[in-house]
């Protein structure tokens, strides 16, 4: 299986009781090392509580690090819980589908000839994640 590796800061600006808007970057590992940019729409499903559920949906893209490799498109839907902590510290948790763009140029060469060609990846993925918002 493919375990892919992520981390990430987003600053998240809470708009009213439900809504809430984000935008961040941090760096995910999959065979190579991406640098995702990324928005991100938060709904909670019920007012705020000790326990809220909410719905999550993130876009964006990711830029390759590596010379070799080309990033794509970012897409990460998601259902989770906000537990309160204390004063406005929280836990979040969610799980959700990860849909992750990447190419990356392969070759092969040997005494007789050369060949690079062009691989597309599109990773399709189960999430889990884990953050804390303060």
């Amino acid at each position: 299986g493919l375990l892919a590796l992520r981390l990430e800061a987003v600053a998240v600006d809470q708009q009213g009781r439900r809504w809430a808007v984000g935008a961040g970057t941090g760096i995910s590992v999959y065979e190579k090392a991406l640098l995702p940019l990324s928005g991100s729409l938060r709904f909670r499903m019920t007012r705020p509580r000790k326990i809220t559920p909410y719905l999550h949906c993130g876009a964006g893209y990711s830029f390759a690090l590596a010379s070799c490799t080309n990033g794509g498109m970012l897409l990460n839907p998601a259902i989770g819980t906000e537990i309160a902590l204390r004063g406005k510290l929280q836990l979040l948790l969610n799980a959700g589908y990860e849909f992750q763009e990447l190419e990356r140029l392969k070759g092969y060469s040997d005494d007789h000839f050369s060949v690079e060609f062009r691989e597309r990846l599109n990773h399709h993925s189960i999430v889990l994640r884990a953050g804390v918002l303060f």
